[in-house]
């Protein structure tokens, strides 16, 4: 808003300017030309201040500027901007080297007045607690915690979301992605195809073992049949799945074995419990849309990567959700990954662009080249063309080494007489 006193002196101004027309008197216009001066200096400065990019960002201390061609220069107070956080960041430093201290704590701790208003999720694959605990005594405790071993943690539930998006998230969950295809797997896919919209649209909440049982009990599938006809699901779904129950158990469970020895993983054991919670703690799309700090914590496991990877897909469609409803009128949503590289699976990379033009940028750590290496052999340079910032610290062995200063350049030396 422009200070109602500047529009006073320009509207002033301009009276005084009439009234020397209509009066022909040479004090009139000696009088409103300051007015009309400074009023449209004040309006004028007011919006180009507005208009200014704001100089907000991650503030990294004293730092040396490499830029020079010939020399360097000392900087007092290095920020790492808004844009350039936006852009991706990847850090790379060898154990010890105070890596997640350094960037996942000062990362926290920065947020909010770095990024005022901004959510955060944190996901944490090396299961060390010492981090949580140091945030909460920093002042940062996170809004949520989940924990794949921890029973206090919160809940959540791995089937929510809309009907399309859960079946997408199953299919690659229970089922995966391959170059070629089977009879088995094309039948899982299409057992999930009308089964997942048919619990869905029953009017209650649905967890995975609801859909353990709707595919190995005869009881609960005549049940399922009734309380979807009941709530007008859609004839073509219905008749799939009245076709599907009426073939022999035997066939249909020797069809989807695969399936339900994966899915029998997210339905027993310490972590079965929150992972299938009807009122779930945790909702992925409150935590964004409200601008939540969310911490992760998976100690890496077969389990763990699995629910891992199940959270993320929820994060890549609520990434897609803001992508398709135009990023720019959301905060920021930072999601950083500590020790990731055992967690990546084959969906990550068209999920990974869909969050940095949803304004939802992603920060890696890694220890080492072979943590990288370890996704593919192109993911090391697929992280330094997509990844605008690099962090480097203290690292281990040569191959290490030489990839940091790939990363970052050599600063040329200049020998003098």
């Amino acid at each position: 808003m422009i200070p109602f006193v500047y529009i006073f002196l320009l509207v002033c101004g301009v009276d005084l300017l009439f009234a020397a027309y209509l009066f022909s008197d040479w004090l009139y216009p000696v009088a409103a030309v300051p007015l009309v001066v400074g009023g449209v200096f004040f309006i004028v400065r007011r919006r180009r201040q507005r208009s200014m990019p704001s100089d907000q960002g991650w503030t990294l201390g004293p730092a040396l500027d490499l830029s020079g061609e010939y020399e360097t220069s000392k900087v007092d107070n290095a920020v790492l901007s808004n844009s350039a956080i936006n852009l991706g960041i990847l850090a790379i430093g060898g154990p010890g080297s105070g890596k997640t201290e350094s960037i996942a704590l000062s990362f926290f701790s920065a947020m909010p007045t770095a990024l005022p208003g901004s959510g955060l999720a944190f996901f944490e694959g090396k299961g060390d607690i010492d981090i949580y605990k140091k945030a909460v005594a920093s002042g940062r405790a996170p809004d949520h915690f989940f924990s794949t071993e921890l029973p206090g943690s919160e809940s959540i539930n791995l089937m929510d979301g809309e009907p399309s998006d859960v079946e997408d998230r199953l299919t690659r969950l229970l089922i995966g992605q391959t170059a070629t295809t089977s009879f088995y797997s094309d039948a899982q896919r299409a057992v999930l195809k009308f089964m997942i919209p048919i619990l869905m649209g029953c009017g209650k909440p649905v967890v995975l073992r609801d859909l353990y049982v709707a595919l190995t009990v005869a009881e609960a599938q005549a049940e399922l049949k009734m309380l979807a006809r009941e709530n007008n699901v859609d004839p073509t779904i219905l008749s799939l799945y009245e076709s599907w129950i009426e073939i022999k158990p035997e066939a249909r469970r020797g069809e989807l074995s695969g399936l339900l020895n994966k899915l029998m993983e997210f339905c027993v054991g310490q972590v079965a419990d929150r992972i299938n919670a009807y009122q779930p703690d945790i909702s992925v799309r409150e935590v964004i849309e409200k601008n939540q700090f969310i911490y992760f914590h998976f100690p890496l496991s077969e389990t763990a990567k699995s629910v891992a990877v199940a959270i993320v897909e929820m994060f890549g469609v609520e990434a897609r959700r803001r992508q398709l409803s135009g990023p720019e009128q959301y905060n920021m949503f930072p999601m950083l990954m500590d020790d990731w590289g055992a967690f990546f699976h084959d969906n990550f990379g068209p999920i990974s662009a869909r969050c940095r033009s949803a304004m939802m940028p992603l920060i890696f750590s890694f220890q080492s080249l072979a943590q990288i290496k370890c996704v593919s052999e192109n993911f090391a340079r697929e992280l330094d063309d997509n990844l605008a910032t690099k962090i480097i610290l203290r690292v281990n062995g040569e191959d290490t080494a030489r990839f940091a200063i790939n990363l970052l350049g050599e600063h040329q030396a200049l020998s003098v007489g």
